[in-house]
């Protein structure tokens, strides 16, 4: 064998060997990793007033159930998550990562207290969807490319306000709500503009500056003294909890507290302890502290997986949900070309655990979820305080 032979024997040799080292280790159906579908995700994990960690968790752990049952036509999901640090530059940096490095088909699972607003241009010029778990900035809720699968907090104002005037007969409603930050402060300008708008109960307090310095005593004082006899704060956990913790202490104190989203934790009960007793929050998503059969699969998971049984992890959990029920009726290559058409072609799609069906199609912006539930603390536990789904006009 001449030594120009015995090269081309070595090489092919060596070709087999790396061929098996290839699929070594991979069981039936799933593919390698350089055939993986790669997902973006970004959050703000830290630099904010709130850690949103198990949003993209609970993503992560519907992609490994789905891995593990043979992925997408044999293809691994793999997520990406990025850390925008609450800063607009790091949440672009984030964005052109995703996009041109590691060349995701969509993003899907984050939560960011300003990325749509900071990237919702971007992904229009690149055709990518964005699929939040948790929409928090107004502009999630008005571009052409993202749709969240919460209500958010603006659709969640609405909700606890009507519950307040429709369920409760509120007749002096009073509304306090954050003035930081900026994008979050004119979502809800624009959600108070818009009851306003349709000859709704205004309220007697509509207070749009509350800052996270300020003393609860005092605005609850103004709520007493107009003579309120409900009181809606839209903002984070911390400052509800300053809130019900004030309420306690005001001599005359009869507004009752309604809280979002952001208040009905787990973490919001033990703080408060006692007086916490008879205060409101809103459910985005079917109540988590309920014994609902359609939170079984969800629940069972998010426990396997070790992630945190919240409403952030429903979002993760729903928004993973409709992305797979989208690749999974795609036929053909599935690339972010693809998957935006196949986005737009998407008719109605009930996912679990919300209360409107998923909608994408050629609409300019996207809101798909605007209804949710109030929960009502009650001797030390959440519970539902109105058994029928409540939407936002």
């Amino acid at each position: 064998m001449t030594p120009d032979s015995l090269w081309s024997v070595r090489t092919a040799h060596a070709g087999l060997v790396a061929l098996a080292a290839l699929f070594a280790g991979l069981g039936p159906g799933v593919a390698h990793a350089a055939d993986a579908i790669k997902v973006g995700a970004i959050s703000t994990l830290s630099g904010g007033p709130a850690e949103f960690g198990p949003v993209a968790a609970a993503t992560r752990a519907f992609f490994d159930s789905v891995n593990a049952a043979g992925g997408i036509r044999g293809r691994k999901l793999v997520l990406i998550e990025e850390d925008d640090r609450a800063d607009p530059r790091a949440a672009a940096a984030a964005a052109g990562k995703l996009l041109q490095a590691d060349k995701v088909v969509a993003l899907v699972g984050g939560a960011s207290l300003l990325e749509c607003a900071v990237n919702a241009a971007a992904y229009e010029r690149a055709d990518v969807v964005s699929i939040p778990g948790l929409g928090l900035d107004a502009s999630c809720f008005r571009s052409k490319m993202i749709a969240p699968v919460n209500a958010g907090p603006y659709a969640q104002l609405s909700v606890a306000m009507r519950f307040a005037v429709e369920r409760l007969k509120a007749q002096r409603l009073c509304v306090f709500r954050m003035g930081v930050p900026v994008p979050v402060q004119k979502g809800f300008d624009a959600e108070m503009q818009a009851w306003k708008g349709r000859g709704a109960p205004v309220p007697v307090i509509d207070e749009g500056n509350v800052q996270y310095a300020d003393e609860p005593l005092r605005h609850l004082q103004r709520a007493v003294d107009a003579k309120c006899d409900a009181l809606v704060f839209a903002g984070p956990a911390p400052v509800a909890i300053g809130f019900a913790k004030a309420a306690k202490k005001v001599v005359g104190m009869a507004p009752r507290l309604l809280f979002l989203g952001a208040a009905y934790t787990e973490q919001v009960a033990r703080a408060l302890g006692a007086d916490a007793e008879g205060v409101y929050a809103i459910s985005e998503f079917e109540p988590w502290s309920s014994r609902s059969g359609s939170l079984s699969n969800w629940r069972d998971l998010m426990t396997r997986a070790r992630v945190p049984v919240t409403s952030s992890s429903q979002g993760g959990y729903v928004a993973a949900q409709v992305f797979v029920h989208v690749l999974r009726g795609m036929q053909g290559e599935i690339s972010r070309e693809s998957v935006a058409q196949a986005f737009r072609a998407l008719g109605r799609y009930e996912p679990t655990m919300v209360g409107m069906p998923f909608t994408f199609g050629d609409a300019p912006v996207h809101h798909p979820n605007r209804a949710a539930i109030p929960v009502q603390m009650i001797e030390g536990h959440w519970r539902i305080a109105h058994h029928e789904w409540i939407a936002a006009p």
